[in-house]
Formats: C-alpha cells, sequence, structure tokens
C-alpha cells in the first residue's frame, strides 16, 4: 500500500469530517496503527481546523455569554427529574417544590408499607399490576391517569 496515495485521497479529511463510510473509517483506524504518519496527518489536519475556526471566531455579545452562564448555573440547580403538572422540572430555588413530590413519597410510603406486611407479595406482582396499583393511587390524589397498553410477549 502507498500511503501517500492513501492520504491523498482525501481519506483524511473525509475520516476527521465524518463523512468516511463505515469500511472507510475500519481501514483508516487499521492503516494508522500501520502507519504512524497517517496518525499525523491526522492530527496536523485537525490542529489546522481548529486553527482556523479560532481565527475566524465571533466573541459572543457580553449579554449572550451571560445568558448562556445563567442558563447553565439554573440547569445545575435541578436536581431531579420529576417534573411538576406543567412539564418543568422541580428545581430548589425560584421555582417551589411540586406537590407531586409529596403525592410520590405518599404512593412511596404506601407501596412500602404493604410489602412490609407481606414481603413475598412482591414477587407475586407483575408490572402490569404495578402500573395499575400505582395508576390507581396517583388517580386517587387527583392526577389524571393514562395507562400504556399491556406488552404482548412475542414467543
Amino acid at each position: 500500500m502507498n500511503i501517500r496515495e492513501f492520504i491523498a485521497s482525501g481519506i483524511v479529511e473525509s475520516y476527521v469530517f465524518g463523512l468516511a463510510s463505515p469500511a472507510e473509517q475500519a481501514a483508516f483506524v487499521r492503516l494508522a496503527q500501520q502507519y504512524p504518519e497517517l496518525s499525523q496527518v491526522r492530527r496536523a489536519f485537525e490542529a489546522t481546523l481548529e486553527e482556523f475556526a479560532t481565527e475566524r471566531a465571533m466573541k459572543p455579545p457580553r449579554e449572550v455569554a451571560e445568558r448562556i452562564l445563567r442558563a447553565i448555573e439554573e440547569k445545575e440547580k435541578v436536581h431531579s427529574l420529576i417534573l411538576d403538572q406543567y412539564g418543568y422540572p422541580v428545581v430548589e430555588g425560584g421555582i417551589p417544590v411540586s406537590p407531586m413530590i409529596r403525592d410520590v413519597k405518599l404512593i412511596n410510603d404506601s407501596f412500602s408499607d404493604k410489602i412490609r406486611a407481606n414481603p413475598t407479595s412482591m414477587y407475586q406482582l407483575s408490572s402490569r399490576q404495578f402500573e395499575e396499583w400505582v395508576a390507581e393511587l396517583l388517580a386517587k390524589q387527583g392526577y389524571q391517569i393514562s395507562l400504556t397498553r399491556p406488552c404482548v410477549k412475542q414467543s
């Protein structure tokens, strides 16, 4: 194999830009292990791209940078993936903790009490029965419930 012809074919650029086919990617990786020059050319091309982008990068206006930093800080405040009734994450600071947390804790306590009373019952409950039971408890708390369709096992 003539590695210089391989490099001149444009494979390095295709590989770096993610345009190479899976077969070309595999060949590139295999040949880069065999020919250190190929890895050097790839790194040089990546460095050139980075330099090109850095030279032409525009500094965002101060207010844009501040908005981005504030958004990152707000995201870091999110401690839960539980969403409130409007679909917003339950967060600390600024937004009151959703009553849904209270309701989920109530359901969890109820489930825990039943399991403590009869530990083996947990193994008798199918996933569908569990889903229906939780849905019933949520409905009693005033939530609008929509159960998923039961799964049918394919054999």
